[in-house]
């Protein structure tokens, strides 16, 4: 039911009914199950009665865009400042990172 396939959790629930008949929850969700296929089979009933042979009776551009404003959002600092936040080392072991690439990179030299 998660992914949105009620025949195959009509079918699970059938199954686990069979092996234990008197669960009260595996007829509960059968029924749900049951109920959202009907849905789902009258929602695609009506997508194909709406798409056989309606065209639009007129097309229509959207100029919007051609009449907007130019501008400028500054977010480089907010950006960082969010960055910053978001980092989950330590100062230890980033500092310790740190060292081991200048180390790295003395070592080559």
């Amino acid at each position: 039911m998660h992914l949105d396939k009620p025949e195959e959790a009509i079918g699970a629930y059938q199954q686990a009914l069979k092996q234990r008949t008197g669960w009260a929850e595996a007829k509960t969700n059968l029924a749900l199950a049951e109920r959202r296929k009907e849905e789902k089979d009258k929602q695609e009933d009506d997508k194909q009665q709406e798409a056989a042979g309606l065209d639009p009776d007129e097309v229509q551009f959207d100029d919007k865009a051609k009449h907007g404003k130019e501008g400028e959002v500054q977010t480089g600092a907010q950006t960082a400042e969010m960055w910053m936040r978001n980092i989950q080392v330590s100062p230890a072991a980033l500092l310790a990172r740190k060292f081991a690439i200048e180390a790295s990179q003395e070592d080559r030299q």
